[in-house]
């Protein structure tokens, strides 16, 4: 009698044991709700960033980690808030926009004596960004000698030593764009007048610079 009982315990076990297996191998496919990105194939947020159906990865300097996990030819889209960074841009044919505009989101110097953008490759765009706070001899925008054909609209560079930057070159790079972006309480520096293929129309600079 005693060895029935036992068989029988045994089977209810190896049972049981069973049937909690068949219910956790589907839960162990669960994977975490991946997370959509209305503007573009990168997000960022004030938090982390993430792929367009990806995971989302937490960060401190979101708008770089995604600029550093980017392709030529990725759009990075800025939900709206406040951002403490400076930017290094050296991925080419990439473009950085907010979701709502510049009254909506902002970049701010993190360090005031670095660039909040500083793009070092070509075909960068940057827009509806507001982008501010680069106050010690840096600039809210700076492309360098190497950074041509961007497109630099819709933008509000403001309190920077200098707005938009395009330094160590003798002529704006060609045939790049500026336009719609204001740059009050800072300074547009140009080294030379703007050439033709250069369109700044709509930008409002409180001072030049040559």
């Amino acid at each position: 009698m005693f060895k029935i009982v036992k068989s029988i315990s045994t089977l209810v076990a190896v049972s049981l044991v069973v049937a909690l297996g068949m219910v956790a191998a589907p839960l162990a496919g669960v994977v975490e709700a991946q997370l959509p990105c209305g503007c573009g194939n990168i997000c960022v947020n004030t938090t982390g960033w993430w792929l367009n159906g990806g995971d989302f990865n937490a960060s401190a300097t979101p708008i770089q980690d995604a600029v550093n996990n980017a392709t030529s030819g990725d759009v990075i889209c800025v939900e709206d808030g406040s951002y403490n960074e400076n930017v290094v841009v050296n991925t080419s044919h990439l473009t950085i926009q907010s979701q709502n505009g510049t009254a909506s989101c902002t970049v701010s110097a993190s360090d005031p004596n670095n660039d909040v953008f500083n793009i070092t490759a070509e075909w960068v765009n940057i827009t509806g960004l507001t982008v501010q706070n680069a106050t010690g001899t840096a600039a809210g925008i700076h492309l360098v000698s190497v950074a041509n054909y961007g497109n630099i609209s819709g933008n509000n560079v403001t309190n920077n030593y200098r707005g938009i930057y395009l330094g160590g070159r003798t002529t704006t790079p060609s045939p790049t764009t500026m336009s719609g972006t204001t740059t009050a309480a800072s300074t547009w520096l140009l080294r030379t007048t703007t050439p033709s293929p250069t369109t700044p129309s709509g930008t409002a600079p409180s001072t030049a610079s040559t």
